[in-house]
Protein backbone atom coordinates (compact mmCIF):
# COMPACT_ATOMS: atom_id res chain seq x y z
CA UNK A 1 0.00 0.00 0.00
CA UNK A 2 1.01 3.71 -0.56
CA UNK A 3 0.05 6.22 1.96
CA UNK A 4 1.08 9.82 1.06
CA UNK A 5 0.47 13.23 3.34
CA UNK A 6 1.46 16.02 1.65
CA UNK A 7 1.49 19.99 3.01
CA UNK A 8 1.60 23.08 1.42
CA UNK A 9 0.17 24.46 -1.58
CA UNK A 10 2.71 23.49 -4.31
CA UNK A 11 1.79 19.49 -3.66
CA UNK A 12 0.62 17.29 -6.43
CA UNK A 13 -2.21 16.18 -5.09
CA UNK A 14 -3.90 14.62 -8.34
CA UNK A 15 -0.95 12.45 -8.15
CA UNK A 16 -1.01 11.33 -4.42
CA UNK A 17 -4.31 10.92 -4.44
CA UNK A 18 -4.17 8.60 -7.83
CA UNK A 19 -1.27 6.13 -5.98
CA UNK A 20 -3.08 6.03 -2.90
CA UNK A 21 -5.80 4.72 -5.21
CA UNK A 22 -4.52 2.38 -7.07
CA UNK A 23 -2.09 0.86 -4.01
CA UNK A 24 -5.05 0.50 -1.60
CA UNK A 25 -3.55 3.18 0.37
CA UNK A 26 -4.52 6.85 1.49
CA UNK A 27 -3.58 10.57 0.87
CA UNK A 28 -3.78 13.04 3.35
CA UNK A 29 -3.28 16.61 2.35
CA UNK A 30 -2.58 19.38 5.08
CA UNK A 31 -2.54 22.97 3.28
CA UNK A 32 -0.67 24.93 5.54
CA UNK A 33 2.49 24.11 6.27
CA UNK A 34 2.08 25.16 10.16
CA UNK A 35 -0.13 22.42 10.96
CA UNK A 36 2.08 19.89 9.40
CA UNK A 37 3.45 18.26 12.63
CA UNK A 38 0.13 17.75 13.75
CA UNK A 39 -1.48 16.73 10.89
CA UNK A 40 0.94 13.75 10.56
CA UNK A 41 0.66 12.53 14.30
CA UNK A 42 -3.27 12.00 13.71
CA UNK A 43 -2.81 10.84 9.88
CA UNK A 44 -0.44 8.32 11.38
CA UNK A 45 -2.49 7.36 14.46
CA UNK A 46 -5.43 6.72 12.22
CA UNK A 47 -3.49 3.93 10.47
CA UNK A 48 -1.51 2.21 13.14
CA UNK A 49 -5.03 0.17 14.74
CA UNK A 50 -5.32 -2.22 11.60
CA UNK A 51 -8.96 -4.10 11.22
CA UNK A 52 -8.95 -6.24 7.60
CA UNK A 53 -6.29 -6.11 4.94
CA UNK A 54 -6.87 -7.13 1.29
CA UNK A 55 -10.62 -6.27 1.84
CA UNK A 56 -12.31 -6.76 -1.33
CA UNK A 57 -16.07 -7.04 -2.36
CA UNK A 58 -18.55 -9.08 -4.06
CA UNK A 59 -21.68 -7.86 -5.83
CA UNK A 60 -24.28 -9.97 -7.67
CA UNK A 61 -25.94 -9.84 -10.54
CA UNK A 62 -22.83 -8.37 -12.47
CA UNK A 63 -23.54 -4.70 -11.21
CA UNK A 64 -19.79 -4.57 -10.01
CA UNK A 65 -18.28 -3.60 -13.40
CA UNK A 66 -19.35 0.53 -12.17
CA UNK A 67 -18.54 0.32 -8.68
CA UNK A 68 -15.13 1.59 -7.72
CA UNK A 69 -12.23 1.60 -6.36
CA UNK A 70 -11.41 -1.66 -8.05
CA UNK A 71 -9.23 -2.17 -5.09
CA UNK A 72 -10.18 -1.48 -1.96
CA UNK A 73 -7.84 -0.21 0.93
CA UNK A 74 -6.81 -2.19 4.05
CA UNK A 75 -9.62 -0.91 6.88
CA UNK A 76 -8.39 0.51 9.78
CA UNK A 77 -10.20 1.41 13.35
CA UNK A 78 -11.59 4.85 13.11
CA UNK A 79 -11.55 5.35 9.14
CA UNK A 80 -14.50 5.31 6.99
CA UNK A 81 -14.96 2.62 4.00
CA UNK A 82 -16.50 4.36 0.70
CA UNK A 83 -17.43 2.25 -2.04
CA UNK A 84 -19.00 4.26 -4.79
CA UNK A 85 -21.29 2.59 -7.39
CA UNK A 86 -24.38 2.88 -9.76
CA UNK A 87 -27.27 0.80 -9.97
CA UNK A 88 -30.04 0.53 -12.45
CA UNK A 89 -33.26 2.53 -11.88
CA UNK A 90 -35.15 -0.64 -11.23
CA UNK A 91 -32.91 -2.11 -8.51
CA UNK A 92 -34.77 -2.45 -5.10
CA UNK A 93 -32.07 -3.64 -3.31
CA UNK A 94 -28.21 -3.66 -2.61
CA UNK A 95 -26.62 -6.83 -1.41
CA UNK A 96 -22.53 -6.14 -1.39
CA UNK A 97 -20.29 -8.47 0.61
CA UNK A 98 -17.41 -7.52 2.05
CA UNK A 99 -14.43 -10.09 2.62
CA UNK A 100 -10.94 -10.12 4.02
CA UNK A 101 -8.21 -10.95 6.52
CA UNK A 102 -8.42 -9.94 10.19
CA UNK A 103 -5.58 -9.87 11.91
CA UNK A 104 -4.55 -13.08 12.72
CA UNK A 105 -4.76 -13.95 8.97
CA UNK A 106 -8.53 -15.55 9.46
CA UNK A 107 -11.06 -15.27 6.42
CA UNK A 108 -13.96 -12.74 7.74
CA UNK A 109 -16.85 -11.63 5.48
CA UNK A 110 -19.78 -9.03 6.06
CA UNK A 111 -22.50 -8.86 4.27
CA UNK A 112 -24.53 -5.95 3.70
CA UNK A 113 -28.27 -5.39 2.40
CA UNK A 114 -30.36 -2.87 2.16
CA UNK A 115 -33.39 -1.60 0.20
CA UNK A 116 -32.98 1.17 -2.14
CA UNK A 117 -36.48 3.07 -0.10
CA UNK A 118 -34.75 2.76 2.70
CA UNK A 119 -31.48 5.03 1.70
CA UNK A 120 -31.42 8.50 2.07
CA UNK A 121 -31.75 10.69 -1.18
CA UNK A 122 -28.37 11.37 -2.55
CA UNK A 123 -26.84 14.57 -3.51
CA UNK A 124 -24.75 15.98 -6.64
CA UNK A 125 -21.80 15.09 -4.61
CA UNK A 126 -22.51 11.86 -4.09
CA UNK A 127 -22.15 11.29 -8.11
CA UNK A 128 -19.09 13.71 -8.49
CA UNK A 129 -16.98 11.08 -5.85
CA UNK A 130 -18.11 8.15 -8.19
CA UNK A 131 -17.21 10.08 -11.35
CA UNK A 132 -13.61 11.24 -9.54
CA UNK A 133 -13.47 7.33 -8.38
CA UNK A 134 -14.25 6.05 -11.67
CA UNK A 135 -11.70 8.74 -13.74
CA UNK A 136 -8.72 7.55 -11.62
CA UNK A 137 -9.61 3.96 -12.46
CA UNK A 138 -9.51 4.68 -16.42
CA UNK A 139 -6.08 6.54 -15.80
CA UNK A 140 -4.77 3.41 -14.14
CA UNK A 141 -5.88 1.36 -17.65
CA UNK A 142 -4.62 4.65 -19.62
CA UNK A 143 -1.61 4.62 -17.75
CA UNK A 144 -1.54 0.77 -18.25
CA UNK A 145 -1.81 0.01 -21.57
CA UNK A 146 0.61 0.48 -24.64
CA UNK A 147 -2.39 0.70 -27.75
CA UNK A 148 -2.37 4.10 -28.76
CA UNK A 149 -6.11 3.76 -30.13
CA UNK A 150 -7.02 2.50 -26.57
CA UNK A 151 -5.43 4.89 -24.59
CA UNK A 152 -7.10 7.73 -27.25
CA UNK A 153 -10.54 6.08 -26.21
CA UNK A 154 -10.00 5.94 -22.56
CA UNK A 155 -8.75 9.71 -22.48
CA UNK A 156 -12.16 10.33 -24.29
CA UNK A 157 -13.96 8.44 -21.67
CA UNK A 158 -12.00 10.35 -18.70
CA UNK A 159 -12.39 13.88 -20.68
CA UNK A 160 -16.39 12.74 -21.21
CA UNK A 161 -16.00 11.99 -16.74
CA UNK A 162 -14.50 15.33 -15.95
CA UNK A 163 -16.87 17.39 -17.90
CA UNK A 164 -19.92 15.76 -16.97
CA UNK A 165 -19.18 15.70 -13.49
CA UNK A 166 -17.05 19.27 -13.08
CA UNK A 167 -14.08 17.60 -12.18
CA UNK A 168 -10.14 18.71 -12.78
CA UNK A 169 -8.02 16.16 -14.70
CA UNK A 170 -4.61 17.36 -15.31
CA UNK A 171 -4.34 16.49 -19.07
Amino acid sequence: SIYSFSAGRKANLFLLQFLGYLNRGFSLHEPELTDFQAGLVRYLSTHSSLIVVDLRYQIPGGLAAEVFPKRLPHLYRGETLSIFGRYPAGAEELTLGLLGRDGDGRERELLFRRRFRDCPEAGGALAQHWGAQKIFHLIGQRTLTTDAAAREGLTGQIGALAKDYSLYVPY
